[in-house]
């Protein structure tokens, strides 16, 4: 076997057309593509400008358009995306990373539809190789409930879906491992009526239930229930940091300390647990990014203050704006994109579908 390595920009169809080209003068028909180029740049989207959201659709959707627009009529035996589990089920952090994946999945189906060989691979953790091995997110993925994949099982999974031939095989698959019951305490998408047999009902743990940890702070005045709350979430983060509680100043911001996204999101859950609170992410990024600012967050979800601080959302008993039911969700179908021109406009394919199909615990 013979390997020949290219250097190029996989977005730059001028670059890419010299490639096939070449592969193509060498003798050896071109027979699959693998498309797992990536960028990622995580903030909210607030913060995201124009020029930041491009560098990570770029590789993604534009390097996609690009292997599309040059293997159009090959007889390609597979044309191979990678996408992740963030397509299903979101990151308040990642939504170019989740939208350039989204565009991946509808692509594949687009593909099949003009009789083209695709399929969409949407990712979970992987362990031992990879991003979330190298940047040590596996410990942090884990307190979501989300478990490493070994490599050898993440191929085998994808040798036996890419030998799926069947004419109704599914376009998009998710390959992950993952405790739904605890990933779902942070996403509560995961509870929406198209993912319910995921996730399973809810257990108890042995531990104070909501009413008598509510029951034990009422005994409190106001200023006592808050130093409490914020001795209990130092407590918590220095888990979260790996540091020494006592190290934790509470009017210091938290991302001095280097909490990043997946170290908010773990707090999130354990406090959930703790309390039954669904705090939304952006919540926690408009308390000032202090213990103390985010524990009169809490303080007042649990309806135990009066005066609300800044950008908080009141709790039970607190009175608000009338807002639309969180439960409610309406989900637009599906649209169906054209085929692209090889010059022209990016497609816009559709969004996930129920073809989705989950293997290895869940989709990703």
């Amino acid at each position: 076997m013979r390997v020949t390595a290219y250097a190029a920009d996989v977005a730059d169809a001028e670059a890419m057309r010299r490639v096939l080209k070449d592969i193509d003068e060498n003798g050896h028909p071109l027979r699959g593509v693998v498309h797992a180029a990536m960028a990622l740049d995580d903030a909210p989207l607030a913060e995201l400008t124009a020029e930041r959201m491009s560098d990570v659709l770029r590789p993604k959707i534009a390097g996609a358009h690009v292997l599309d627009t040059l293997t159009r009529g090959r007889p390609l035996d597979f044309f191979l995306c990678y996408s992740s589990t963030t397509a299903m089920v979101g990151n308040f952090k990642q939504s170019a990373y989740t939208a350039g994946n989204l565009y991946l999945e509808g692509l594949a189906r687009l593909r099949r539809r003009h009789g083209e060989a695709a399929l969409t691979l949407a990712w979970g953790a992987i362990g031992e190789i990879g991003y979330a091995a190298r940047n040590d997110l596996l410990g942090s993925l884990h307190g979501l409930g989300i478990e490493p994949l070994a490599p050898h099982t993440a191929l085998d999974h994808g040798r036996r879906l890419l030998g799926d031939d069947r004419p109704d095989a599914p376009a998009v698959v998710g390959v992950s491992r993952t405790d739904w019951s605890r990933a779902a305490v942070l996403l509560p998408l995961l509870r929406a009526p198209r993912l319910g047999d995921l996730v399973p009902p809810q257990v108890g743990n042995g531990e104070a239930t909501r009413e008598e940890l509510l029951r034990r702070l009422s005994l409190m005045d106001e200023e006592t229930a808050l130093a409490h709350l914020v001795d209990q979430l130092t407590r918590l983060l220095a888990e979260v940091l790996h540091m020494d509680h006592e190290a934790l100043e509470p009017h210091r911001r938290l991302d001095s300390y280097g909490m990043d996204s997946l170290m908010a999101a773990q707090v999130l859950v354990s406090l959930n647990q703790r309390y039954e609170l669904d705090i939304p992410p952006m919540e926690l990024l408009r308390s000032n990014g202090t213990i103390a600012e985010f524990a009169r967050i809490v303080q007042l979800r649990l309806g135990l203050q009066v005066t609300a601080p800044p950008g908080a959302s009141p709790g039970p008993g607190i009175p608000g704006p009338a807002t639309a039911s969180p439960s409610a969700a309406v989900e637009s179908p599906a649209t169906v994109p054209q085929p692209p021109a090889p010059a022209g406009p990016l497609p816009v394919p559709a969004q996930a579908g129920p073809d989705r199909s989950v293997t290895a615990g869940g989709a990703r």
